[in-house]
């Protein structure tokens, strides 16, 4: 549902909206051949975390990783990663050769006549810009747009 607020989040409905869904624990078996999710401090995840200058990247595939430090937003947010290794386009590689009915890596359309309806049952739900950024600037723009609208 949080991907889903972020899908829409700016959408004036003039033009659909899509969520990516992942199996996390899928993508990495595809990098390194087992169900695995670990922090980006991990050792394994080294390959494909970001670089100094005038270093190579070794790793070839995307990772998932959780965040190694954090932040009350990204508690909120639920936030999980994906890193992306030196072969370009290696992701949408790997959602080609899933199939269009792959059950780990799915593509979810919403319409931009079906965005309102959407924003309004996301709001029902609980899922709102205070809730996805906790500070207080997501506070006041959440009651901004309650009170002058998008």
């Amino acid at each position: 549902m949080i991907a889903l607020y972020f899908a829409i989040r700016d959408n004036a409905s003039d033009v659909d909206a899509a969520v990516w869904a992942m199996n996390p624990w899928w993508l990495n078996r595809q990098t390194f051949g087992e169900y695995v999710l670990f922090p980006a401090d991990d050792p394994r995840a080294k390959e494909h975390a970001p670089l100094l200058p005038g270093q190579e990247l070794k790793g070839q595939l995307p990772l998932a990783i959780t965040p190694s430090h954090a932040s009350q937003r990204i508690a909120a947010q639920r936030g999980v990663f994906t890193i992306h290794g030196n072969k370009r386009a290696a992701l949408d590689r790997l959602a080609r050769r899933s199939g269009k009915n792959h059950p780990y890596l799915r593509r979810m359309v919403v319409t931009s006549a079906h965005v309102p309806t959407v924003r309004r049952e996301l709001a029902i739900s609980g899922i709102s810009e205070s809730l996805i950024f906790p500070e207080l600037s997501g506070l006041c723009r959440e009651i901004k747009t309650g009170f002058f609208g998008d």
